[in-house]
């Protein structure tokens, strides 16, 4: 029996978290499967890290970043080098994940081509065109061309039954970070010297509560990083609070917080963490501030309440627990929302919002049950 050729396409570090589950389970039907695995290098140094922790060799490396490179210069670099990875493998399916240019430029790659496309984390929508921008339009688009559509929650799944996708096409199969954030747990190494060298430096100064925050998107880089990082001298400052803030390597982003927050004794600055470390830091901050997409989803599961620094989210299953909330971008918003956050309501439940584990076992086993003839039919009728 011929295997059915599989290739995986990850630029991005959340790409590579959520795409290690399911790589790997891909590998342990090697009988049935013969899996590839594209990475496009949107991110750079920071993605290494993670292929080394998940035990993972790309098949190709594509290195499509360049110092400056505009969307639209991505987005070229990226279809013309991905086409020449498909004439390569000749996948029978294409894997993205999310909402990333790598995601979009690949399904649309597989489309100019015919290649069945399966969508991992499909139907998160925020329903405003630019927010966040590019990945809304991105994941809507991916929508359009996919052939299937592996929804991480109910919500997710409904709102794909809204836009006119095929029932028989979408699968609720929960969120794979969620399958990376248990086998984390379960392999962390709370002896590493990371780790150690950062529970050394918090015993330097006393603090009552200890604040985790990440910031890195689009939205919130010019007037509003300047009120994001005035809120986060205000609370540490007026309270005895601790907070940790790893450092995207987006110039943009990098240096004004270094400007602004480097001189400060309760605000320690951190390079990107490797992810064991990370889910370390999460395990013990009290709260977390971030637009990030990823830790709204992984911070439930943890029991950690979640300010997000966005205008709207896609991950409404947090909003409607009350894991989460949103934040108005304005210094003393953030500051009175945070101290609410900690000194005034009850420590949360863990509340697994977002799946039990298993999520990348049920989309291995959903495309394995689905034939190319079936495959086939589905073009023909969508």
């Amino acid at each position: 029996m011929n295997k059915h050729k599989i290739l995986v396409i990850a630029g991005t570090r959340p790409e590579i978290i959520k795409l290690a589950p399911v790589i790997k389970a891909f590998q342990k039907q090697a009988h049935h499967f013969q899996t590839y695995f594209c990475l496009t290098g949107q991110h750079k140094d920071i993605v290494y890290p993670l292929l080394n922790l998940f035990d993972l060799t790309p098949d190709f490396d594509l290195e499509v970043m360049r110092e400056e490179q505009s969307l639209s210069q991505l987005t070229a670099r990226l279809l013309t080098s991905l086409e020449k990875v498909f004439n390569k493998v000749k996948p029978d399916t294409v894997i993205v994940q999310g909402d990333t240019t790598t995601a979009y430029v690949g399904a649309l790659a597989a489309f100019y081509q015919k290649i069945p496309i399966a969508h991992v984390e499909a139907g998160l929508r925020t329903h405003q065109r630019y927010s966040p921008f590019p990945e809304e339009m991105n994941r809507a688009m991916i929508a359009k061309l996919a052939t299937y559509h592996f929804a991480p929650t109910e919500v997710a799944l409904q709102n794909l039954r809204q836009e006119g996708i095929p029932p028989h096409s979408i699968l609720k199969s929960g969120n794979t970070t969620i399958d990376s954030l248990f086998w984390m747990l379960k392999n962390l190494d709370t002896s590493s010297p990371r780790i150690q060298a950062i529970q050394k430096e918090l015993t330097k100064t006393s603090y009552s509560k200890l604040v985790l925050a990440t910031i890195h998107r689009r939205e919130n880089q010019g007037s509003n990083l300047q009120k994001i990082c005035a809120a986060f001298q205000q609370i540490t400052r007026e309270y005895p609070i601790k907070l940790i803030l790893p450092i995207h390597p987006n110039p943009k982003v990098k240096h004004y917080i270094i400007d602004t927050l480097g001189g400060n004794p309760n605000i320690m600055l951190l390079p990107a963490q490797s992810y064991d470390t990370f889910v370390w830091l999460m395990s013990k901050a009290d709260l977390i501030i971030t637009d990030s997409g990823g830790i709204q989803e992984e911070a439930p599961s943890l029991g950690k309440p979640v300010m997000v620094l966005r205008s709207a989210t896609e991950r409404q299953e947090g909003l409607l627990s009350q894991c989460c909330q949103l934040a108005e971008i304005n210094q003393q918003s953030i500051v009175d929302m945070a101290i609410q956050q900690l000194y005034h309501l009850e420590a949360m439940p863990k509340a697994h919002l977002y799946g039990d584990g298993k999520a990348a076992e049920r989309i291995v086993n959903y495309l394995k049950d689905h034939s190319r003839s079936m495959v086939n039919a589905l073009f023909t009728t969508t």
